[in-house]
């Protein structure tokens, strides 16, 4: 792909963005949990309130957000304006980054609460936003836009995926580098099968 790309004009840089990966990934689970706070029933919130005290780091993780305070929400935001001045500065000679979507291509699907889910990942049961979430995370916590668009397929016919994140509010460069870029990213299009002609 980087070939593809640099023969239709792309500079690419090897540059990256001055953000740790897991600082964001933890982030905005923080702020995810806390701003999902509000939609549980009394039921479910003293459910979650019992994960305080769990020996789980991602349960307690889970709990510890769940109820936070607003002092504490007004650290993470202060945390998530110093990543966003780390973004700023990076897209200052830098249009868009390419990265992966996840460290997993496609998976089933699977509806066990999102903070009891695990996945298997190089033979370890690890959990699921451990595996999932990382990656997503960087444009997610500092709210940049990022345009997902698949790259290929894995030996079984999985899909596989990258993202192209752009600057604050420039949700048309990340979607206009995919559309100018297609087929260097994509190749050839391929009917799916059964849709052959």
């Amino acid at each position: 792909m980087r070939n593809r790309l640099e023969q239709s004009g792309v500079n690419i840089l090897s540059d990256k963005p001055d953000v740790d990966l897991k600082a964001s990934h933890d982030l905005r689970n923080l702020f995810e949990a806390t701003g999902l706070s509000h939609m549980r029933s009394p039921e479910e919130a003293k459910q979650v309130e019992q994960f305080k005290e769990s020996d789980d780091e991602e349960e307690r993780s889970w709990g510890e957000s769940f109820f936070m305070t607003h002092r504490d929400w007004l650290f993470l935001e202060l945390e998530r304006t110093s990543l966003r001045r780390a973004w700023d500065e990076y897209f200052e000679n830098v249009d868009v980054l390419i990265c992966p979507v996840a460290r997993i291509p496609a998976h089933s699907h699977d509806h066990t609460p999102i903070f009891r889910r695990t996945y298997e990942f190089e033979g370890q049961s690890e959990p699921y936003w451990q595996v999932m979430g990382p990656w997503n995370a960087m444009a997610l916590a500092a709210y940049l836009p990022a345009t997902v668009v698949p790259i290929g397929k894995t030996s079984t016919g999985l899909p596989v995926g990258i993202q192209i994140i752009g600057p604050y509010l420039e949700d048309l460069t990340s979607i206009q580098f995919a559309i100018e870029h297609q087929r260097e990213l994509l190749g050839a299009y391929e009917l799916p099968p059964g849709f052959e002609c």
